[in-house]
């Protein structure tokens, strides 16, 4: 049986650490039986720094480790979530609403990093309202509505499909 290397990304509610200390322990799901599946925080005394240093530079924090993560934008606060999950050598990462609240531009410079991600072979499921990040990202797309599945299918066809344009645009838009 094939144990999978999972790890999901969320932001916090209340974030009152600083980057050098790895801003928490992430959750991680499957076997942990290296140290480098784990988050390496320094801080807890028991991991090197070394990779969560190396996968903040990736992300594009390498500036700004040592700040208090409760000083981060927005965006550089989902990066470091991202980060974390990361720290776990995940196979699959689990994304939810990892782009809600960010700028046009922001939006492209994290749909730019999970691209690299998943290029580096990690499987990515993304639970996501911002159409932008899902056209950009997706091979398929499954759309769910009041938890039923109404759609699955490539890119391309979520935009006409019925149900779809229905459900998210109203049946006066459905009809047109």
């Amino acid at each position: 049986m094939h144990h999978w290397a999972i790890a999901r990304c969320h932001l916090p509610s209340r974030i009152d650490t600083n980057l050098s200390d790895h801003a928490g322990v992430p959750k991680a799901y499957g076997p942990s039986e290296r140290d480098d599946r784990r988050l390496c925080a320094a801080s807890y005394g028991r991991y090197s720094a070394q990779p969560c240093a190396r996968i903040l530079r990736r992300l594009g924090m390498g500036p700004r480790v040592h700040e208090p993560a409760r000083n981060l934008p927005l965006a550089d606060l989902k990066r470091l979530e991202i980060a974390k999950a990361l720290a776990t050598s995940p196979e699959l990462l689990l994304l939810d609403e990892v782009v809600s609240g960010l700028t046009p531009t922001e939006v492209e410079e994290l749909v730019r990093l999970i691209r690299q991600i998943r290029a580096d072979g990690v499987t990515i499921v993304m639970i996501e309202h911002v159409m932008q990040a899902i056209m950009a990202l997706s091979d398929t797309i499954v759309v769910l509505h009041h938890g039923e599945k109404i759609f699955e299918g490539p890119p391309r066809r979520v935009a006409t499909d019925p149900a779809v344009v229905q459900a998210y645009l109203g049946e006066e838009l459905a009809l047109a």
